[in-house]
């Protein structure tokens, strides 16, 4: 069973390891990591017959070079679903002079990674008030990996809240300039036809669930029953979503929240019945149910000032159409690559938008497509390669703007590697 952790050192000491031990290890090898660097080192555990032996460990321990500040990663075989695999002890270091990823609990000091095999995870320690300086890597086709089996990650206990608690980071940071984790259709999960489930549903969990694991991307694409009555379609397959619960989902989270920021991308527009679309009566019902939540079009607005000024006004209406509305967003930007039926294509498009981003907002749509052949569930194939593209420290992960994947919570680090692309964004203001 083996897998990789990026260290990232944003701080202005070297992080020397002070000493490490393993048990039924084949592979626990670390080194000292530079100031403002990131290195990678992979961690390989002994497998029995059939199964994995439960019982291999290992320990790292870690100091900033001329201070007290210390810190152990702890792997314990996850043999269980829901164990979590790589563990970071912050026990010694002072969390008021010092932000990192994962956070411990409050009045805790263990935070979890979890582990995907094959996969890579990314921990960070930064230094508050010191500017980040640590350049970014990009990925290289090596990456690109077979399907594996992947133990699940944890779900972080900020993922409701993860803007919130990093606000004094992220604040000085617009939504533009953010890397947003995001889910390609994302109200799919509940399809009104088992017979084409293969191919509609692209996600596992709702709207809520999604939102509460730290998504804060959504795409909705919304069929037209008649005018007046619109549910959440995958192309002309109809949900059990209708236009109402989504957004209900949607002003519940933000009740609940006080600075989570959330995006919804009405990006296709599907009429199910005779007739013509009425967008119209589509754009009064979103703005009749998000009455009170509809971020004004501010795009140069830093999120501190957003939350300064916009209470519960923090959903984003991105309006793919004509006709925009005065509070509705420029629609994002979805760069579709429809053309790249392997991870070797798909790769070669990903990577040259993010040598030369486009502006505004836009989504790296990275998932291979389905056809009638090959059903969505390609994801399964593509989950072990995405946390190798997209890992915290990657150029593809600081360089998107929304990073847009199938089934998120199974096959993808998306929400862990974009907040720490923006707390290295963040720590650059």
């Amino acid at each position: 069973m083996k897998g990789y952790v990026w260290i990232i050192n944003a701080t202005s000491k070297k992080l020397i390891m002070l000493d490490k031990s393993s048990h039924n290890m084949k592979q626990w090898e670390f080194s000292d990591v530079d100031s403002q660097s990131l290195c990678k080192f992979c961690v390989e555990s002994t497998r029995g017959q059939g199964m994995f032996i439960n019982d291999s460990s290992g320990v790292v321990s870690f100091v900033l070079n001329g201070t007290k500040q210390t810190f152990n990663v702890v792997f314990k075989q996850p043999g269980l679903k829901g164990q979590c695999g790589l563990e970071v002890d912050w026990n010694a270091l002072n969390l008021k002079k010092y932000s990192v990823f994962p956070p411990p609990p409050s009045g805790g000091t263990i935070g979890e990674l979890g582990w995907i095999e094959n996969g890579y995870l990314s921990l960070l320690i930064k230094e508050n008030f010191v500017k980040v300086t640590v350049s970014c890597c990009l990925p290289e086709e090596d990456s690109i990996v077979g399907y594996d089996r992947c133990s699940p990650c944890p779900h972080l206990f900020i993922g409701p809240l993860w803007m919130e608690y990093y606000s004094s980071i992220l604040g000085k940071l617009t939504l533009t300039e953010m890397t947003l984790p995001g889910t390609h259709d994302s109200g799919t999960y509940h399809p009104v036809s088992c017979v084409g489930s293969r191919w509609i549903r692209t996600q596992h969990t709702s709207l809520a669930d999604q939102l509460q694991s730290g998504i804060r991307v959504l795409d909705l694409r919304i069929g037209q029953n008649c005018p007046g009555d619109y549910i959440i379609v995958h192309d002309i397959w109809r949900t059990q979503y209708t236009l109402s619960q989504a957004l209900k989902e949607v002003r519940d989270f933000v009740d609940a929240t006080k600075k989570e920021i959330v995006v919804l991308d009405f990006h296709r527009f599907v009429n199910l019945g005779s007739g013509s679309y009425d967008y119209n009566q589509l754009k009064d019902k979103i703005k009749l149910l998000l009455k009170g939540y509809c971020l004004p079009y501010m795009s140069h607005a830093t999120l501190e000032e957003i939350w300064m000024i916009c209470g519960s006004q923090r959903v984003v209406i991105a309006w793919n159409a004509d006709d925009r509305d005065n509070y509705m967003w420029p629609g994002v930007n979805q760069r579709w690559y429809s053309t790249a039926t392997s991870k070797q294509k798909l790769y070669a498009a990903i990577r040259s938008d993010m040598l030369q981003p486009p502006t505004g907002m836009w989504a790296a749509c990275s998932f291979l497509a389905s056809s009638v052949d090959s059903p969505i569930h390609k994801a399964k194939l593509i989950g072990s390669t995405i946390t190798r593209w997209y890992f915290g420290g990657s150029l593809f992960c600081q360089n998107a703007n929304v990073i847009s994947v199938d089934f998120f919570d199974e096959y993808s680090t998306v929400v862990q590697a974009s907040i720490i692309a923006n707390l290295l964004k963040g720590g650059t203001k």
